[in-house]
């Protein structure tokens, strides 16, 4: 068994490379022969790159027999297809094997991605049609610029209306994905349901920080929710003088950020670190009392929460999306109703001022991510999926 991973991009960016980053390793570790490869599609030309440099390739599609990787695949290969979404791309991979689709995001049946309104910041509620497009511009769900709408509108009809049954079976992260999938017609028989994993980490320290730390991770943007997350912070302060806010990550709408911050005039207090690698992240987390995830749109997981339940530390989330898969309310965490900018705060005020309960949730949230989110689990299944592909 050979298992390719197909993703529009190599460099680690979010969640989904986040999650391939962890996985190859685990698979090879099972003497599974994996690799990842970015395929792009620009101006008729095909552009392949890999984790592997012998599999780099550019060159027209009628010619991709004379790439690396079309002799490379064999009757034992399975394409795990991540965040690609290129007509031509996906049936050269339908014809040279089995493929399984991997929705880490809505995606593959919504142009915009998230099932998103982002005027009124609402879900979308409506299956993939052509209202899709008047929603571009009246809720602004999507890139509403008309040659990326098209290619959006494009590629969202041939994943729902061509390619959806060429697939072996579908991969979801969480119950709120497998249940948007069915609502958007795909078959219950074929999506499998496997959550993200996390790798188990030494002993964790305490949650018992001076000064106390609330640690936000993730792309810095609206429907992130690091505006809320700040205005609840302006709140926090005033209850709690010396705590500090964290906020780990970069993203198009960081100015925005920093000049809300400014208004709060919080001094020191509200640290943006910008990006970083997976050794920094660790760090920021074992820094905490508390992780905050105030998303505010349905994210489908939140890898971010296992990474800090892992580590001991409880969770203050906006009750979004597959949170609930993971975050369990008042045992891990708490849930707080998506936009009470003041439940949040009470919240993690919640945690902070109560030392018992913040090394209470920090056990709990750690057996939790143990017990369900491990890489024997994942594993387990995920090679049953291959299996069945092959046969």
């Amino acid at each position: 068994m050979q298992i390719l991973h197909i993703n529009d991009k190599l460099e680690e960016s979010g969640g989904t490379e986040t999650y391939i980053r962890d996985l190859i390793p685990a698979l090879q570790k099972q003497n599974i022969n994996t690799f990842l490869l970015s395929m792009k599609l620009i101006n008729s030309v095909l552009i392949i790159e890999s984790s592997k440099n012998k599999f780099n390739w550019s060159g027209k599609i009628k010619n991709f027999k004379e790439s690396n990787i079309y002799k490379f695949v064999d009757q034992n290969t399975v394409f795990h297809v991540h965040n690609l979404k290129e007509p031509k791309i996906m049936e050269l991979l339908f014809k040279l094997g089995p493929v399984i689709r991997h929705l880490h995001t809505t995606s593959i049946f919504c142009p915009g991605n998230d099932k998103f309104w982002s005027k009124n910041e609402e879900l979308c509620k409506i299956n993939f049609g052509y209202k899709c497009v008047l929603n571009a511009y009246i809720k602004k769900c999507c890139n509403r610029h008309p040659k990326r709408l098209l290619k959006a509108f494009a590629n969202t009809h041939y994943e729902v209306n061509k390619a959806k049954n060429k697939y072996s079976s579908f991969i979801v992260n969480s119950s709120f994905l497998y249940d948007e999938a069915i609502k958007a017609g795909y078959k219950k028989e074929k999506i499998k349901l496997i959550s993200y994993f996390t790798n188990l980490t030494p002993n964790y320290n305490s949650t018992n920080k001076t000064p106390p730390q609330i640690t936000f991770i993730g792309r810095l943007s609206n429907r992130k929710g690091v505006n809320y997350l700040i205005d609840a912070f302006a709140l926090i302060v005033k209850k709690i003088p010396a705590a500090i806010l964290n906020v780990v990550g970069r993203g198009h709408s960081e100015k925005e950020f920093f000049l809300q911050a400014d208004k709060y005039s919080f001094k020191n207090s509200v640290r943006f670190i910008g990006w970083g690698n997976k050794n920094l992240i660790n760090d920021y987390i074992l820094k905490s009392t508390v992780v905050a995830f105030p998303s505010i749109y349905p994210e489908t997981f939140g890898i971010v929460g296992i990474e800090a339940m892992i580590r001991g530390r409880p969770v203050v989330a906006f009750d979004v999306g597959g949170v609930k898969d993971w975050l369990k309310n008042n045992e891990s965490g708490l849930l707080v109703k998506v936009k009470d900018t003041e439940g949040f705060a009470n919240s993690i005020i919640k945690i902070l001022e109560d030392k018992a309960l913040a090394k209470q949730m920090g056990k709990r949230a750690r057996e939790i991510a143990k017990l369900q989110f491990s890489e024997k689990i994942h594993l387990k299944k995920l090679v049953e999926s291959y299996k069945n592909a092959l046969s």
